[in-house]
């Protein structure tokens, strides 16, 4: 009965200032509305990340020769060869496609097509690549064994590359040049969206021995191989057998420096980032609360001065000083709290509003866990303000206070 007639009180109290109880609470509506926004953002961020990488295909690994800059400034490079992607091909088991690629050189290609030239990367691949790369073709086919024996000037297109070309999405049979060389387009991949800003769409994809042809006599080409493990095997065991099997080089020297990447490793790095990023940023925005907890305290400071003559009323007619104290914090929290849930609803709404203005970024509600830990900083606030406030209140002198004016 004490409580919730403390609880009446301080309510009655705030509803006889509604302009100074609301801006005594707006620090901390502003500080629970940023956090809740922020902490929000960074989760829609998250799912978009994943749901990218996703596209990618989660099970696709990538295998290429890393080069470390003491090495670049020394002239060296190290090179996945062919000769390794028939050693994989032959004595790797558990894989379901294989494929070397490469792309023509380290920059972009010149595309043409009728008045329309663009640069773009030119990957040579085999017809596993389909499998391995995760492409899904929207009309056409895909290069053959028969394109890449022969060396036949065929190509397929990605679809970011169609559309910046003008071209038709039923394009096969269209000649299109690729740094003054024609090609015939035998196929049109289907869309695979964007990745952190990226295209996965702007590419141009030749058969495997075409591109070897079209290389400088004196360059080799640095191989990545892609490939994707069969139904049951896990990435971890993959990983091994190609360290292994790649751990020497043909003349029988060891290497350090052969990389495999999973895009779900990728994904999973990127999604610690942003997890981090959001937390670090939380807790800087919250900052903002403890600014507005010093507001409330400011405040309710101002509050005591001025009602002196009525606390010496309360003590008059018996109020303990337990009582004043509990009075003062009550009106503490309860302005902590009302901010801390109109900063919740607030912090969601801004949070819908950024995800629908910003292209790509999935609608997502903050989660639960920032709605409670907001809630629950604000009224730590809360008390945190109100309890100096409440001790000056409950040391003050019944009957200096009766004589003030």
């Amino acid at each position: 009965m004490m409580l919730a007639r403390t609880l009446g009180s301080a309510l009655g109290s705030l509803r006889d200032h509604p302009l100074r109880s609301f801006l005594t609470a707006l620090g901390i509506v502003v500080g629970v509305a940023s956090v809740v926004a922020v902490i929000g953002l960074f989760a829609g961020l998250d799912r978009m990340v994943g749901d990218q990488f996703a596209g990618m295909g989660g099970n696709v690994l990538q295998v290429r020769a890393d080069t470390s800059i003491e090495e670049e400034m020394r002239g060296e490079r190290n090179i996945i060869t062919y000769d390794d992607y028939q050693r994989l091909s032959a004595r790797l088991t558990g894989v379901n496609a294989i494929s070397p690629v490469f792309e023509l050189t380290d920059g972009r290609q010149s595309v043409r097509h009728g008045r329309s030239e663009l640069p773009t990367r030119v990957i040579a691949a085999t017809r596993r690549y389909q499998g391995s790369g995760s492409i899904t073709l929207a009309s056409g086919r895909f290069l053959s064994d028969e394109d890449s024996h022969a060396r036949r000037r065929v190509v397929v297109l990605g679809d970011g590359v169609v559309k910046r070309l003008n071209l038709s999405h039923d394009a096969a049979g269209e000649f299109i040049q690729i740094n003054n060389q024609w090609m015939k387009v035998i196929g049109i991949a289907a869309p695979k969206g964007r990745i952190l800003g990226f295209s996965q769409d702007d590419f141009v994809l030749i058969p495997f021995e075409t591109g070897v042809s079209l290389l400088a006599a004196s360059a080799r080409p640095n191989l990545t191989i892609s490939l994707t493990p069969r139904v049951g095997v896990e990435n971890a065991t993959l990983v091994r057998q190609v360290k292994a099997l790649l751990a020497r080089d043909s003349n029988g020297r060891p290497r350090g420096y052969i990389k495999v990447e999973t895009s779900s490793e990728l994904a999973g790095t990127f999604t610690n980032i942003t997890r981090i990023g959001g937390l670090v940023a939380g807790c800087i925005v919250a900052v903002s609360l403890l600014v507005g907890g010093i507001g409330v305290m400011n405040i309710m400071l101002v509050s005591v001065t001025e009602r002196t003559r009525e606390i010496g009323i309360y003590k008059a007619l018996g109020a303990t000083r337990k009582q004043i104290r509990l009075q003062f914090l009550a009106e503490s929290m309860v302005v902590a709290g009302s901010g801390g849930l109109l900063g919740v609803l607030m912090g969601c709404l801004l949070c819908l509003a950024v995800s629908a203005l910003v292209p790509g970024l999935p609608l997502t509600l903050p989660p639960w866990w920032s709605w409670l830990l907001a809630s629950l900083f604000s009224a730590a606030v809360g008390v945190f303000a109100g309890y100096l406030p409440a001790m000056r209140a409950a040391s003050v002198d019944a009957v200096i206070s009766l004589r003030r004016e």
